[in-house]
């Protein structure tokens, strides 16, 4: 049994390591992205580059946190100053844990993330292969499982959201879970717990679907297993216990940054249609998949395959039943008009931070892991049919016909609609400009020039790449939700090389700017280095420490002492703005610092409590509106910042003021801004 289990392992390691073969030639240098065959990169292609750049950047930071400072795992990443940025979108605790080792081991942020794909396949196909064999007692049947979970189209092409396909560890639990309640042994609820935890560090999506699967198994396993059940029950409570205090560490920092800044809601999920898992659909699992289904599912009509005194296939159809019915737009009663519709659209006005997860069709992942069990059955039951002979030739046949499916081109057509191409892109840096970055130590970096939502923000996750090879925290931001602090940051980035700026930077712990010329406009590169060269303060405060044909490297130096009081804040200069009804959300309110120290907002930072006062051009009142606002998060003496609030003007085409006032201030406040109401159809024309 352990010779052919070896071997099995070997065959799904080649078989990753045939999936991850373009970048076997430059492992440090090449990551592969789905290819649809055309000669144009399409927009989806263009973001899923992006994407995977990215998340390369939050493998990495998380492997070196893991291997060097655990603690700050959920403190400040990409999108700094914002606290706990991971919560903005992913946060890849998992991927992190499984590139560690490489990245200790070589500090190649590339090649731990090629590692985190390799090694996450080999999991996929042989954590299915353990669970099938175990239910059906074949290893062939097993085999076929695993390579279905393997080889699945949507982790063959998308090499950019490993999260969203990490759903390997819910065959270890599943099969920890049966040997709890047929032993009753402890060591078989510490796998439970470990690998149920494994799972939780996983994307949240992947969690709602792992949730179904659990609670219809162990009530399943508690009804047919009597020997051990109410030990194997407390048992699995427990681990159950110590997986929820995970998933709570994991979860309640997004229910905070929801609750705090006004993030993380607002979404209408995006669900799958049924006809997506038909053949020719996105989700289709391919022919051969779909008819040892059908068998499996056949074949338990006829009477259960017991495993010890378990068939669980009727269990596992009732968990997809439920994933697809929240994971679509609504299950159709056959041969009736009646639809139910997603549980999850139903329950997201009621489970706190449920609107705020977009795709929560890809929950329907977890349902290959209960599926490939049944097409184990399946394979079992179609293999039994058949002599010794006919059972091997039937197994290479069907070993063949799936590998067809999946890697030729004309059969993935037929089969899914689409071809399963990979291409190899080379996303290194330049040598010289890693050598740059890693010639400094970093507490925070900043690029410039900086994008934000709304600019070239497709243009920040090469800059997250190249700050993968010296992990840090940088105010590159790209991810499902934006950080309220982007347009102050940016607002003092693109005014560098003012000694003012760089006050400020210097002052929220960023000392590291990395000047980028190849995108940069020849006129703002000119007036940059001609401020520095004209400007001895300038100079100062932005030290050069290298330069590389792409990159200028500067040291940020503060020379001014900082204060939290807001008594030196004052109304700035405002200049008319023009409020569209229909097209505008926020107002800019203008604020300047009239003292002598560098102001920086105090921790813990967030919204604060004010209002604004609305007169019109002579002084006269009309209204006071209560508002929520950010404060400046660092401003310099003789500097001015736009702080911009949601806050809609009184109606007329006049021009109003507004002063921004914190609750309890003085009515004439803190921030001024000058606006000018217009119809959005009469400035269109």
């Amino acid at each position: 049994m352990r010779s052919k289990t070896a071997l099995v392992a070997i065959l799904l390691l080649a078989s990753s390591t045939f999936m991850m073969r373009g970048v076997l030639g430059a492992p440090a240098s090449l990551l592969q992205a789905a290819d649809d065959g055309s000669a144009d990169v399409s927009q989806w292609e263009t973001i899923g580059r992006s994407d995977q750049e990215m998340v390369v950047a939050l493998v990495a930071r998380n492997a070196d946190l893991l291997t060097s400072n655990p603690g700050d795992l959920q403190g400040y990443g990409q999108c700094f100053p914002f606290p706990a940025s991971f919560t903005l979108g992913e946060h890849g605790f998992a991927e992190g844990l499984l590139a560690a080792v490489p990245w200790a081991l070589t500090g190649e942020p590339i090649l731990a993330y090629n590692f985190m794909l390799w090694i996450g396949y080999f999991l996929s196909g042989f954590g299915m292969f353990l669970l099938v064999r175990h239910f059906t007692g074949d290893n062939r049947a097993g085999l076929l499982g695993g390579l279905f979970l393997q080889w699945l189209p949507g982790r063959l092409v998308d090499g950019g959201h490993p999260f969203l396909h990490a759903e390997f560890w819910l065959p270890f639990a599943l099969l920890f879970l049966h040997r709890l309640f047929v032993t009753g042994r402890v060591r078989a609820a510490v796998g439970v717990a470990f690998f149920l935890g494994m799972q939780a560090l996983e994307s949240f999506y992947l969690i709602l679907g792992v949730i179904p699967v659990i609670l219809v198994y162990v009530p399943f396993l508690f009804w047919r297993h009597a020997t051990y059940r109410w030990k194997a029950l407390a048992l699995s409570l427990a681990a159950g216990l110590c997986v929820a205090l995970l998933g709570s560490w994991v979860l309640l920092p997004y229910l905070e940054t929801r609750e705090v800044w006004s993030l993380l809601g607002g979404r209408r999920g995006l669900l799958l249609p049924i006809q997506a898992f038909l053949p020719g659909g996105v989700a289709f699992p391919g022919w051969i998949f779909f008819g040892l289904i059908v068998v499996g599912l056949l074949d338990r009509m006829r009477g259960p395959r017991s495993c010890a005194g378990e068939d669980p296939r009727m269990a596992m159809l009732l968990a997809v039943g439920i994933i697809l019915s929240c994971s679509t737009y609504g299950l159709r009663v056959p041969g009736t008009a009646v639809a139910i519709p997603s549980i999850l659209m139903l329950l997201s006005g009621v489970v706190p931070g449920l609107d705020a997860v977009r795709a929560l069709g890809v929950m329907s992942n977890i349902v290959w892991v209960p599926l490939a069990l049944i097409a184990g059955y399946g394979a079992r039951a179609v293999l039994d049919v058949f002599g010794p002979r006919g059972q091997q030739v039937l197994f290479v046949s069907l070993l063949l016909g799936v590998a067809g499916i999946r890697f030729w081109p004309p059969l993935s057509i037929a089969n899914f609609g689409r071809p399963n191409l990979m291409e190899s892109r080379d996303v290194r840096p330049p040598e010289a400009d890693i050598a740059l970055l890693r010639s400094q130590p970093i507490s925070a970096l900043l690029h410039l020039p900086m994008y934000v939502a709304g600019s070239s923000w497709l243009s920040a996750p090469p800059m997250l790449l190249l700050g993968s090879f010296s992990p840090s925290p940088t105010t590159s931001c790209y991810n499902s939700f934006p950080s309220p602090y982007a347009g102050q940051i940016g607002q003092l980035a693109r005014r560098l090389p003012e000694p003012a700026s760089s006050e400020a930077l210097a002052a929220l712990g960023i000392d590291t700017v990395l000047f980028h010329k190849d995108l940069v406009h020849d006129r703002a590169q000119a007036w940059f280095e001609g401020f520095l060269l004209e400007s001895a303060a300038a100079r100062e405060r932005l030290v050069r420490f290298g330069a590389t044909e792409g990159l200028v490297g500067y040291r940020l130096q503060g020379r001014l002492p900082r204060t939290s009081s807001t008594r030196p804040l004052h109304r700035g200069v405002a200049y008319e703005q023009v409020w569209e009804d229909g097209v505008s959300k926020k107002i800019r309110f203008w604020i300047r610092n009239r003292g002598r120290e560098v102001y920086l907002d105090p921790e813990p930072r967030g919204f604060r409590e004010g209002w604004v006062m609305w007169v019109d051009e002579a002084g006269a009142p009309i209204s006071r509106v209560s508002v929520k606002f950010l404060m400046p998060i660092a401003l310099a003496p003789g500097a001015r910042l736009g702080l911009d609030v949601e806050i809609e003007p009184p109606p007329g085409q006049n021009v109003h003021l507004g002063y921004l006032s914190l609750a309890g201030g003085k009515w004439k406040g803190i921030a001024l801004a000058r606006v000018r109401r217009e119809n959005a159809s009469l400035a269109s024309d």
